[in-house]
């Protein structure tokens, strides 16, 4: 599944390249870029703009609103709508969220220089941006459990969304 995102999820766009999906986000689009690389690339367009999103699906494009304001819900109704996993598995860590290229294991001695002494003395599994450009350095830290709690929280809901409409 790959996506394409509007300016207006800066955020989604960075928590679906962390859970392993080709994501394209870029802030200098217009309207045709994105209907013409969601064709292309066959790409789900998640977008609030009703315009875009009325010639998108006219063009047979999948396209995805999200209307909610949490991150959670957010989740949720990607998880809903598209089947979105929300969960990390092997290959989540397979995208940069920052420039959505692919990234790769590293070892620790070869970016001493790029990570501070604390990150080396609690951390020894690393993976880092494949794009020169970007060099983005990744370990599982604090950010990463609180990134498991939103996921199992959202799994909670779904779970208990499931229960209850079972019961109806």
């Amino acid at each position: 599944m790959k996506f394409i995102v509007d300016r207006m999820y800066n955020r989604i766009a960075r928590w679906l390249r962390m859970l392993g999906y080709d994501t394209i986000l870029n802030e200098d689009f217009v309207d045709q870029d994105y209907i013409q690389l969601a064709k292309k690339d066959n790409r789900i367009l998640i977008t609030r703009d009703e315009d875009l999103k009325r010639r998108a699906e006219k063009l047979g494009i999948r396209v995805v609103t999200l209307d909610a304001p949490t991150i959670e819900e957010r989740l949720i109704k990607l998880h809903k709508e598209v089947g979105l996993e929300l969960a990390f598995s092997e290959s989540t860590l397979s995208r940069c969220s920052v420039c959505n290229s692919e990234i790769r294991k590293i070892e620790m001695d070869e970016i001493l220089d790029k990570i501070s002494e604390l990150t080396q003395l609690h951390y020894n599994e690393f993976w880092i941006c494949k794009n020169a450009e970007c060099d983005q350095i990744y370990w599982k830290g604090s950010h990463w459990t609180k990134m498991e709690e939103t996921l199992n929280d959202c799994n909670e809901m779904i779970k208990l969304d499931n229960e209850k409409q079972n019961k109806n």
